[in-house]
């Protein structure tokens, strides 16, 4: 039988669960690291931030938009998953006002491209500063 003792909350044992999310963690510091970190990060799910990764590095070993366009299918099953990924990066480049769930997804997908290259530049750049 159940008392009201088994339903107590006061323990002070309880305070000290840790309350962060390990799994995510990496992630966070890679995309930090590589400046493609979203504003809104904290809301969306640790897939959306690991395919954003994917499709900033896939898009760097690619060499031309085309093939870039190409790759989408492989790194998104579907228009909803593709959709969010790119329009978590837009405020990283664009002031969000101008883009919401109307914005076309081929739209989004070129302002991704504009920001992919941005990225580009910033780490080709830096990597020949640090030599």
């Amino acid at each position: 039988m159940l008392t009201e003792q088994d339903f107590d909350l006061s323990n002070e044992a309880l305070d000290e669960v840790p309350w962060d999310e390990p799994p995510r963690t990496p992630v966070l510091q890679r995309l930090e690291q590589y400046r493609i970190l979203p504003p809104a990060h904290d809301r969306l799910p640790t897939r959306t931030l690991e395919q954003i990764e994917q499709l900033f590095t896939t898009w760097f070993e690619l060499s031309d938009d085309d093939s870039r366009r190409t790759a989408l299918p492989y790194i998104f099953a579907d228009e909803g998953q593709l959709r969010a990924a790119v329009l978590a990066i837009v405020p990283l480049y664009y002031d969000i006002m101008f883009f919401d769930e109307r914005t076309p997804t081929r739209d989004l997908v070129e302002i991704a491209l504009v920001a992919h290259a941005k990225w580009r530049r910033w780490l080709t750049s830096e990597g020949s500063d640090a030599a």
